[in-house]
């Protein structure tokens, strides 16, 4: 007669992110690594995004002469900060800030079968889109101003950004249903006022509809606030039914150092219908801020620390699972800085690491007994999921697991494993559990 086995506290733990470590989420969000400038990216204004083609990552940058041309540079590893084949692809006179139409999760989206680059001219007059001269070719040499849209929102077509419209940051993405979003910035300077707009398309760019109500956010004018004088440089992007938009913020006129502005320093936004926003200031924003300053107020200075001490404008994320890749400009001198840390879903609240959710034991819940070593284990499939890790311990902090299978897939257990709408898992024989006691279980969903 087989051991008698009691299976307790089952519960799957999903994390859609590479393999790492099964601890929860901290409660604040600090960047791992500020990292070395990216030397062969232009100064500023860069736009990350993926060739679905060919995999390599693209970086889109400007210029800081008067004619702001957009370069392009490449390379097959976002981590890295050695890119190649600095390239000119883009020129209109005076282009600012740009964006790549891309899907939520960063990769480049096409319309009609080509892509398209939204893009600012003439000190902030304007938002208007270029297409690839190769058509289709998100890798191409040369884009060309799209002179059949013309302009897509021009500055004074509202009273809150006579001033200048999307100077300071444009950011664009393709929504789960086809329609295409456009966040802008706009301000005034006398008085002085920045906010963010928001226009879409539902015709593949053909008409485009500004929103009645725009701005959608604004600055607060509390000189209290980090941000309370500047938003800015807009980064969207979207996880389930949340919309996330990382932007800049500054406190222009700082009661305890008057003259003195501090220097940019970035937010996080979300949104469940881009027209009503929420920061997330009180729990975490800044999250990032330049070398050599302090995130809480009063923020100071010194000493001064690297290539970005003086601020962090021009914003571009990326997501790898959970890992969000932050491209950012930093400002003594002008270069493209590359910062990321994990678990960007999970400490922004929209995401749980850990997920009470029973898994059956030979078709048996929590605190099941079993007859059998070799148990088989059935867990909720994760679409996004390449690959799931199973532990089993007869500790509760699972310091020691009997079971440690981080690669369970079909290809690499074809006997144990069948993939449904469940995933049911038989443990191998090598790895039958040992002796009669009380065991705990988890697993997590994996993706590359």
């Amino acid at each position: 007669m087989k051991s008698k086995y009691v299976i307790g506290f089952v519960a799957i733990i999903i994390l859609l992110s590479s393999i790492a470590s099964f601890s929860l989420g901290t409660t604040t969000v600090p960047f791992d690594k500020h990292a070395t400038y990216i030397a062969t990216a232009q100064a500023g204004a860069p736009c990350i995004i993926q060739d679905p083609d060919t995999g390599n990552y693209l970086l889109f940058s400007t210029t800081t002469d008067a004619t702001r041309t957009i370069y392009k540079c490449w390379s097959n590893d976002i981590n890295t900060t050695t890119w190649y084949d600095s390239t000119s692809v883009f020129s209109d006179g005076s282009t600012w800030c740009h964006s790549i139409l891309k899907y939520p999760n960063g990769t480049a989206a096409k319309v009609n079968g080509d892509y398209w680059m939204f893009y600012a001219g003439s000190a902030g007059a304007y938002i208007r889109a270029a297409n690839p001269s190769v058509h289709g070719n998100l890798n191409s040499t040369s884009w060309t101003y799209n002179s059949t849209v013309g302009s897509i929102v021009t500055k004074g077509a509202e009273g809150w950004h006579d001033d200048r419209i999307a100077k300071l940051g444009i950011t664009a993405m393709l929504d789960d249903d086809g329609s295409i979003i456009i966040i802008y910035e706009g301000g005034t300077t006398t008085p002085y006022y920045e906010g963010l707009g928001l226009v879409t398309s539902d015709d593949d760019c053909v008409s485009w509809n500004v929103y009645g109500e725009n701005p959608v956010y604004e600055i607060s004018g509390n000189t209290n606030d980090w941000d309370g004088d500047s938003i800015d440089y807009p980064s969207l992007t979207k996880y389930k039914d949340t919309y996330i938009m990382l932007y800049c913020g500054q406190n222009i006129s700082a009661p305890y150092d008057p003259g003195e502005w501090t220097p940019e320093q970035v937010g996080v936004l979300t949104s469940s219908n881009l027209t009503s926003w929420t920061s997330l200031e009180t729990v975490y924003e800044p999250i990032f801020y330049p070398n050599g300053t302090s995130p809480n107020y009063p923020y100071s200075y010194g000493p001064w620390q690297g290539w970005d001490w003086d601020g962090t404008s021009d914003l571009s994320h990326f997501f790898v699972g959970d890992k969000m890749y932050l491209f950012y400009e930093g400002e003594t001198p002008y270069h493209v800085g590359i910062a990321w840390f994990d678990n960007f879903f999970v400490n922004l609240g929209i995401q749980d690491v850990e997920e009470s959710q029973f898994i059956s034991i030979n078709d048996g819940l929590n605190e099941t007994t079993i007859y059998d070593s070799t148990p088989t284990i059935n867990w909720t499939v994760v679409t996004s999921a390449s690959q799931y890790w199973l532990q089993i311990d007869n500790n509760v902090d699972f310091t020691s697991p009997e079971v440690n299978l981080s690669d369970i897939n079909q290809y690499i257990y074809p006997s144990n494993c069948v993939i449904d709408t469940n995933v049911s898992f038989t443990i191998p024989d090598d790895k039958a559990l040992p002796t009669y006691q009380q065991y705990y279980c988890r697993v997590r969903a994996c993706s590359r």
